[in-house]
């Protein structure tokens, strides 16, 4: 492994830095999210929903389970405020923020690793027939095994750019669902907090 990082040249510091770069921003989503599902339940959405319909928003508040889920337990430390659910809106909005911190980065690597990679190949190429036209080699096969060792660094761009588009995507998904979930959730509060304004 020593040999191809070696033989891939120069290219493949700011690949092994875009690398990095995907392994921390990973490891970091990963324990994010791992919070972020442990403080989520939809079943508690569901009940609290369920008990405000039936006997208002102000004794669903009083729900012992509030504090289970987060989405929750925003509503209750908003809701008593001046424009309560506005400001339940923007604390969703500003957790699932949170949730997507840093994936720019991502887009980043993505972009960035293939061209590394492909500047490594043609530096690496230039360099070989440079250094088959100066010693006057007439065997091909010099030439061609110097060719091949610089397309190493195009093979690892490419490596580095899968390696972050995967957990990307994985990322955007849950994000994605996670809205959904939230904006439903964001519905059915306007809904019974309006007809308990109403009654």
């Amino acid at each position: 492994m020593n040999q191809y990082f070696v033989n891939g040249g120069p290219m493949m510091w700011p690949l092994l830095v875009l690398s990095l770069i995907t392994l921390a921003i990973t490891l970091d989503k990963l324990v994010r999210f791992f919070i972020f599902a442990f403080r989520s339940r939809q079943s508690v959405r569901n009940e609290f929903i369920s008990l405000a319909e039936s006997n208002g928003i102000t004794e669903a508040l009083n729900y012992e389970k509030i504090p289970k889920d987060i989405a929750t337990s925003l509503l209750k430390s908003n809701l008593s405020k001046a424009n309560g659910l506005f400001k339940f809106e923007l604390a969703l909005q500003e957790r699932l923020n949170y949730l997507a911190r840093y994936s720019r980065w991502y887009d980043v690597v993505i972009y960035l690793a293939p061209i590394f990679g492909i500047l490594g190949t043609v530096v690496g190429v230039i360099v070989s027939f440079n250094i088959a036209g100066d010693m006057n080699l007439m065997d091909p096969s010099i030439a061609m095994k110097g060719i091949a060792q610089a397309f190493i660094s195009t093979a690892a761009g490419l490596i580095v750019a899968v390696m972050a588009y995967i957990p990307s995507s994985f990322f955007d998904n849950i994000i994605d669902s996670e809205t959904q979930k939230l904006n439903v959730y964001l519905m059915a509060v306007q809904k019974v907090v309006g007809v308990s304004d109403d009654a």
